[in-house]
């Protein structure tokens, strides 16, 4: 079982995990990166616990390819545009490539919570969003706590 916790404080987001992760098949990983940086550069975050990836593609393997699209390495047209990038729309995103994209083309049956936490730009206070996969359902990304909130 996975623990994720974050903590929105004044000065940011705390955010821990434990670091085992267990695939469909059963394998599991000790050392697993569950917390990962979506954007070289910008202060976002996510955590995941539930399965440790999508098929044989590992939650961090498909993170880094969500990020090569975001910071513009890949061609494909999501680059975030920086000065202007809202939480809501990264989080839209993070649900579009892993629940559009990897887990309803493929059929397959996943099960993960990823909690995205940092700041819209230009922004002084972050935001937390929670993109819920159950199954071969997920609806759309969840403001858990707004800029203006605080705790755990």
């Amino acid at each position: 079982m996975t623990v994720i916790v974050s903590v929105k404080i004044n000065d940011g987001i705390v955010m821990a995990s434990d670091s085992a992760s267990t695939f469909q098949s059963g394998q599991t990983y000790l050392h697993a990166d569950k917390i990962v940086n979506l954007v070289k550069g910008l202060p976002i975050g996510v955590m995941i616990t539930g399965n440790g990836g999508i098929g044989a593609e590992s939650i961090a393997t498909l993170l880094k390819d969500l990020r090569a699209r975001l910071d513009g390495s890949d061609p494909h047209p999501w680059k975030l545009d920086r000065p202007n990038y809202t939480m809501q729309h990264v989080a839209e995103r993070v649900r579009e490539f892993l629940f559009e994209e990897k887990t309803v083309p493929a059929d397959l049956e996943t099960w993960m919570r990823l909690r995205i936490c940092g700041y819209s730009a230009g922004r002084p206070l972050p935001e937390i969003w929670e993109v819920l996969i159950r199954g071969k359902e997920c609806d759309s990304p969840k403001l858990v706590q707004a800029e203006q909130g605080f705790g755990v």
